[in-house]
């Protein structure tokens, strides 16, 4: 019995470290980053669940084909002197300041049921990419 209930804490905690999601597609050093390759799987993972089209936190939709669209070269809602994504610039970037917990302006993003929640290092790493190498689509 014990041999079984050490087999199944072991499954779960293997299911639940699986959790995370699809893999996001691998992004070579060198490689310009592009919305749709490279960051789409990402934000459709973790930011979509606040930015449906039915309910769009700050009016900003990024559901899968339209993310792209609605972040580069807008205008950011809560600090409007800012564009959400402008490219090659993140210090510039609305997006990014959110995401590093830096904006002078409201919580850092993702929010959760217990605040702001920092991304983890190779998913920041991953929109820093995008936006320096030109928000590309």
């Amino acid at each position: 019995m014990e041999l079984l209930r050490s087999f199944v804490v072991a499954a779960l905690v293997a299911a639940a470290v699986g959790c995370g999601g699809p893999r996001l597609p691998a992004l070579a050093d060198g490689q310009p980053a592009s919305y749709r390759e490279h960051l789409e799987p990402l934000v459709l993972r973790r930011c979509r669940s606040c930015h449906t089209a039915e309910d769009p936190e700050a009016g900003l939709v990024l559901e899968a084909g339209r993310g792209w669209e609605a972040l580069v070269g807008l205008r950011s809602v809560q600090v409007p002197a800012m564009r959400l994504v402008d490219p090659g610039r993140l210090a510039s970037s609305y997006l990014w300041l959110k995401l590093d917990h830096t904006a002078a302006f409201g919580d850092g993003m993702p929010r959760t049921v217990f605040g702001a929640k920092r991304l983890p290092d190779a998913e920041l790493e991953r929109f820093r990419r995008w936006i320096e190498d030109g928000a590309r689509p």
